[in-house]
């Protein structure tokens, strides 16, 4: 099959009667019970619902989490409809089952709010050295000519296709860099890959953007577009202990710092507004581009509830111009920059600008001092 494996997902589990879950595509407990047939595992995603569920699942950020965390596991399923996998059948197939799991929890979640559904994602799945293999298998799906993996971050921000290399690269509909309606996800599983926290979450990450890019959403807010998948990111690594043995959001607080040139150093709420500000406009703020903005999704959602959440961004995708990530037109920038405000003060009451004064600003202020500086923790 020219060096490839198609992966059809789900007809196997079809067959033998299990589900498609787990760390893979099916998983099948050893211990047979009284007659004799083999039991499928729950997928690591459905484990921690259950225990959500029963009051058995311990985080110290819970709490925290708790509203998308029920909203996530009610009635959940991984649906395995929206992936189509194609993967060299050189590339390690437990790799290639964490991946697709992996997107597909994070899909199968955001697809309950897309209407009419998401179109399947066209996964490719690639080794360092298969650059000829990967061309062949773009042929005729883009509008565009595919850069390879490396030097430049137009590489998926990857910069050297070697055998450690983890390389998720999308093409996206909504830009026009595809001939159909699927977004294409091309990513390079390198020979030498260590499954670090990081390449764990990264796939529920980009799910989000996935989400965001078939409803039309984007870079309204400086905090919207990063914050929101980096907030689905920690709330899920807190659903599941398997994606990582340490604590994802510390590990994020204590990075953020060291990977900012403009460093947070705000000891009033003003302060931190101020900073917000910089930042927005084109300072170099990247922690405080993802950890930092996912606590204005955590904010409001712990403070209007999941149900207005979703609601907004529902209103957002419908009612706003649809986001094009190269080369948008002023104008309807301007105008979907007047809507998104006029949207939240619809949902949530409030000015926005007021509300990042009034309330992001001081939340920001008090995770940062907690958790990032930990200089003060009430």
């Amino acid at each position: 099959m020219n060096k490839q494996t198609v992966i059809v997902v789900g007809i196997l589990a079809l067959t033998l009667g299990v589900t498609s879950c787990g760390n893979g595509f099916i998983s099948t407990d050893t211990s047979a019970p009284e007659s004799g047939q083999p039991v499928a595992k729950l997928s690591i995603f459905h484990e921690g619902c259950s225990k959500l569920e029963s009051g058995e699942l311990e985080h110290k950020h819970l709490e925290i989490y708790r509203p998308v965390l029920v909203d996530i596991c009610s009635n959940f399923e991984m649906d395995y409809g929206l992936v189509n996998v194609v993967a060299s059948e050189r590339v390690n197939q437990s790799s290639v089952d964490l991946y697709v799991d992996h997107n597909v929890f994070g899909l199968s979640y955001w697809n309950r709010y897309v209407k009419g559904g998401m179109p399947p994602l066209e996964m490719i799945l690639l080794m360092e050295d298969e650059q000829q293999w990967w061309t062949s298998q773009l042929e005729g799906k883009l509008t565009l000519e595919p850069e390879w993996f490396g030097p430049t971050d137009g590489g998926g921000h990857c910069y050297a296709a070697e055998a450690e290399a983890f390389c998720p690269k999308g093409y996206y509909s909504m830009d026009s860099e595809t001939t159909g309606v699927n977004n294409i996800l091309t990513t390079m599983l390198g020979s030498r890959l260590e499954w670090t926290t990081f390449r764990k979450v990264t796939p529920i990450h980009e799910s989000t953007h996935q989400f965001q890019s078939i409803t039309g959403l984007g870079h309204w807010r400086y905090w919207y577009v990063e914050g929101q998948a980096t907030y689905f990111e920690l709330a899920s690594s807190v659903l599941v202990s398997g994606l990582g043995a340490s604590d994802w959001r510390d590990e994020q607080a204590s990075l953020t710092m060291s990977q900012d040139e403009l460093k947070f150093s705000a000891d009033t709420a003003d302060e931190t507004y101020d900073h917000m500000q910089k930042c927005s406009f084109g300072g170099s703020c990247q922690g405080f581009k993802y950890f930092g903005a996912s606590l204005a999704h955590e904010l409001l959602v712990n403070s209007y509830g999941i149900d207005k959440y979703i609601d907004w961004n529902l209103a957002l995708a419908e009612r706003l111009p649809d986001f094009t990530w190269r080369n948008m037109p002023d104008e309807t920038m301007q105008q979907g920059l007047r809507e998104f405000d006029a949207i939240f003060e619809e949902f949530f009451g409030i000015d926005i600008d007021q509300w990042e004064r009034d309330e992001l600003s001081p939340y920001i202020l008090k995770t940062y001092q907690c958790e990032v500086l930990k200089t003060v923790c009430s």
